[in-house]
């Protein structure tokens, strides 16, 4: 373990970790020859806690396998870097909260602070993550995420058992008009219900049941697409046709008059 340690100048490597483990505590890596953080073969673990890293940088030998943590050092790109070598599947972090009366809802959150125009700093994002039901072998989880907007902190969008759901009513909309969803995947039977099971379409084997009517956009003559458009199949009702609907069914439906009929 080094601590408080400066490294500058004309130096090979500031530091080097040919063997074992090797943790800097608090060190300052300056720039000039002395900047380079050397991992060798045989390093097993390298740890970087405090200090300043702004002209770090790290060599490996070729077969080096390990990569570096690093914690709570100012500079570079990255302030929190923790790494699990040569192990695949393996935990990274873990995160406890241990209530002495636990109760069903208990809950812990990660905050993600930013600072803003006039330096204060700002909750922009959490993450709260909360136990539904604390009896052993009925546990629920659920994560919950809140967005800054406008100064108040909002829990938005909520994962729990069997819903990925908002916690605000009407609120978030399923992509935008210029950054849209590519598709929706339902499942067999599944249904897409709106206002509360006020209208529901529903999937059956190959067909689509609506709970209610289905009302068509009525159009004037002029405006109805071609039908090399429309292809087969196509159905739209038009306002301004010149024969009504009753014994005409199969002639032209011409624009001009005043009578609604379905136009094929």
């Amino acid at each position: 373990m080094i601590t408080s340690h400066r490294a500058w100048g004309n130096l090979t490597y500031a530091f080097e970790a040919a063997q074992g483990w090797m943790s800097l505590v608090n060190c300052e890596i300056s720039s000039g020859g002395g900047s380079t953080i050397r991992i060798d073969d045989l390093a097993l673990g390298v740890t970087l806690i405090g200090g300043d890293k702004s002209s770090a940088a790290f060599s490996y030998q070729s077969a080096a396998s390990i990569r570096p943590t690093l914690l709570g050092m100012r500079g570079g790109n990255s302030m929190l870097n923790v790494v699990v070598n040569n192990t695949v599947g393996a935990g990274v972090a873990r995160f406890e909260s241990h209530n002495a009366t636990p109760a069903n809802n208990d809950s812990v959150f990660k905050s993600y602070v930013l600072t803003d125009s006039a330096g204060t700093a700002v909750e922009a994002v959490r993450e709260t993550y909360r136990i539904g039901n604390v009896t052993p072998g009925a546990y629920t989880g659920q994560i919950m995420y809140a967005l800054q907007n406008a100064g108040t902190l909002q829990n938005l969008i909520s994962f729990t058992n069997g819903f990925f759901s908002p916690l605000i009513d009407n609120l978030l909309a399923l992509g935008t008009g210029t950054t849209t969803w590519r598709g929706i995947y339902l499942g067999n039977a599944q249904s897409i219900n709106f206002n509360n099971n006020q209208y529901a379409i529903v999937h059956a084997a190959t067909n689509l049941v609506f709970s209610g009517t289905i009302k068509l956009a009525t159009l004037t003559v002029a405006t109805l697409a071609a039908p090399a458009t429309v292809g087969t199949g196509g159905r739209s009702t038009v306002s301004d046709a010149t024969v009504v609907a009753a014994g005409n069914f199969g002639n032209v439906v011409v624009g001009g008059g005043a009578n609604i009929v379905p136009a094929l």
